[in-house]
């Protein structure tokens, strides 16, 4: 363990060797994700204020492959809990956002050089698009799409991948010789159909009145429906009570009709806009509106 730290310190400090590496059970770390850094600090910028302003062990903070908003990916001690890094509510005067770092595919992808199978906080190689492959960030790149780890014709990041597909083979061939390979069986196709059975005993709870007929397919929706539905219907009255308060709001209306001429305020109303759309300052807007208060008497609405 000493010479592995040992090759780690020696290999840090050449920037000209491109390598990774791979987390001990001594180095466990947790990932979480920060948004809403719009402005783009620089990742050193985040660890440091994290460090100081919220004692939070930060191992490390990288830039993630996106292609539009940016995302940094922060790396901590694994006695920061996500309850405790959700709490920070702003870094840099900026209101952020946080997400667990979750990971969806069989393998890891570092999101630095987009290599298949060491996470981004073990990675010391040239930082590769994700979209065209070359030695530059994802975001905002719009070249032509071309796969950093294979040259396929697809982003960096996709399960089409080659490499990801050889990768994905070694694990499973090496999972079927250990014997923990999951071997997956489907569930049997099941003998009794449970919505025909619930059918057909709804069937079977048909009243046996002359007035119903079981051969008419609305009357037997309707009785599903009545059966089904705990909610009364609504008498008369209510539709009663309902025709008196639109009759009452028609009256309303009229009676407003009655009390203002509505074309002169129609008429009002256009003469206004159009003299305050005319307007190129502030100043004649005022105008405008003192003359036209003035001359709301001639409208007689």
């Amino acid at each position: 363990m000493n010479e592995y730290k040992t090759y780690k310190e020696v290999l840090g400090e050449d920037s000209l060797t491109q390598w990774h590496t791979y987390a001990t059970a001594d180095d466990k770390t947790h990932a979480f994700v920060v948004k809403g850094l719009d402005h783009k600090p620089e990742p050193q910028e985040i660890a440091d204020e994290l460090q100081k302003d919220h004692n939070i062990k930060v191992k490390s903070v990288h830039v993630m492959n996106t292609r539009f908003r940016p995302l940094y990916l922060v790396i901590t001690t694994a006695d920061h809990k996500f309850s405790t890094i959700q709490k920070i509510k702003y870094l840099k005067n900026v209101e952020v956002f946080w997400e667990r770092r979750k990971q969806t595919k069989t393998i890891i992808q570092c999101k630095r050089c987009c290599g298949w199978g060491h996470a981004t906080s073990q990675c010391h190689r040239q930082q590769k698009c994700g979209r065209c492959g070359e030695d530059h960030q994802t975001i905002g790149c719009k070249k032509d799409i071309h796969c950093a780890n294979c040259a396929g014709n697809h982003l960096a990041s996709s399960t089409q991948c080659q490499v990801y597909i050889y990768k994905v083979q070694k694990i499973q061939e090496k999972q079927q010789k250990s014997g923990t390979a999951k071997n997956y069986v489907p569930a049997p196709t099941p003998k009794v159909n449970v919505w025909e059975t619930r059918r057909q005993n709804r069937l079977r709870e048909w009243p046996s009145d002359n007035n119903v007929s079981v051969s008419s397919v609305n009357s037997q929706n309707e009785y599903i429906r009545e059966t089904q539905d705990p909610t009364p219907r609504q008498s008369s009255n209510y539709a009663s009570g309902q025709v008196n308060q639109v009759s009452e709001l028609c009256t309303v209306i009229n009676n407003f009709k009655k009390a203002i001429n509505i074309s002169e305020l129609t008429r009002f109303l256009r003469d206004y806009t159009v003299a305050l759309n005319n307007c190129t300052h502030n100043n004649e807007k005022v105008a405008v509106v003192l003359q036209y208060i003035e001359k709301s008497d001639e409208y007689k609405f």
